[in-house]
């Protein structure tokens, strides 16, 4: 077994059994350590702390509490319940209490303020909604998906959903500031990333390797320092594990859902010296290449 399939077994086990969460945090942190880069597990409240890169201004409490009582988001999971089914949450309570992972993704949204999340990869939107429900609290900012519309049991997908069925979990109030592409990430997420200012970038599209590594590779090389990079699934394969390790990133990911992992987007000194712009053909003053600020 290698490291990588290590750590996502420590991951897993440790989310069934709270008792060895302890052990498995210091664990993967050790792991971490001897690659000089990779995944250490954290409570959800903690996972929540790293990933807002600084002091939060409200608890990981206030806002499970937010959540529960934001009345668009409970009649939009009623509703959803209702059509399509969510036996496996028998109310909202009951949801928020078990998905500590989108409350911290809800806090993160909040605390950063951004104005612009990209993700890949759509289907219901279970989690799109719960970072447009943060961006509308927020007052400001938009969300673009980037999608092929799920077929079941094509392109790692174990749900189909049709182009015009896409997010039905996002609320209504909260569709203004979504903007639903269709498009494979491959053609459309290096032109997005590289023309417009975003602060979070989510993975949730095709699960294979070499399209991960791709995502995480345009993502980190196209986002400013201090950004956030998360991603679902990362335990699929390696690829979000031997990305962290060949970058001497350490991401963190919560015992609630030990299959979401993130970081924030920093660089060493050599690499934010040499510069972490695009050379759009542009020259200084003096008569050399100039490139512009990361975007």
């Amino acid at each position: 077994m290698n490291v990588a399939n290590l750590v996502n077994t420590i991951g897993r086990i440790a989310k069934a059994r709270q008792a060895l969460r302890g052990p498995a945090a210091l664990a993967s942190q050790i792991l971490s350590r001897m690659r000089r880069g990779g995944v250490v597990f954290r409570s959800d409240e903690e996972f929540f702390r790293r990933l807002v890169g600084g002091r939060p201004m409200r608890s990981f409490d206030d806002y499970r509490a937010e959540l529960l009582g934001n009345e668009e988001m409970k009649r939009r999971f009623e509703f959803v319940k209702a059509k399509y089914g969510l036996a496996k949450y028998a109310s909202w309570e009951d949801r928020i209490a078990r998905v500590g992972h989108m409350v911290a993704i809800y806090g993160l949204v909040r605390e950063r303020c951004p104005e612009l999340i990209v993700e890949t990869g759509t289907a219901a939107g279970s989690l799109t909604s719960f970072m447009l429900a943060a961006l509308d609290r927020n007052n400001r900012g938009e969300l673009v998906s980037i999608d092929i519309p799920a077929v079941a049991g094509k392109l790692t997908m174990d749900i189909g959903v049709p182009a015009d069925e896409a997010g039905y979990h996002i609320a209504d109030a909260f569709r203004g500031r979504w903007k639903y592409v269709v498009g494979d990430a491959k053609l459309v997420l290096p032109g997005l990333l590289a023309e417009r200012s975003c602060q979070i970038f989510v993975h949730d599209s095709l699960h294979t390797r070499t399209h991960m590594a791709f995502e995480y590779a345009v993502a980190r090389a196209l986002l400013a320092p201090d950004t956030l990079i998360l991603s679902d699934d990362i335990g699929w394969n390696n690829a979000f594990f031997d990305f962290c390790a060949m970058n001497q990133i350490v991401a963190f990911a919560p015992f609630s859902n030990p299959n979401f992992g993130g970081f924030v987007n920093r660089f060493d000194a050599f690499e934010s010296s040499t510069g972490l712009g695009i050379w759009r053909g542009d020259k200084d003053s003096g008569g050399n290449a100039a490139m512009d600020g990361a975007t």
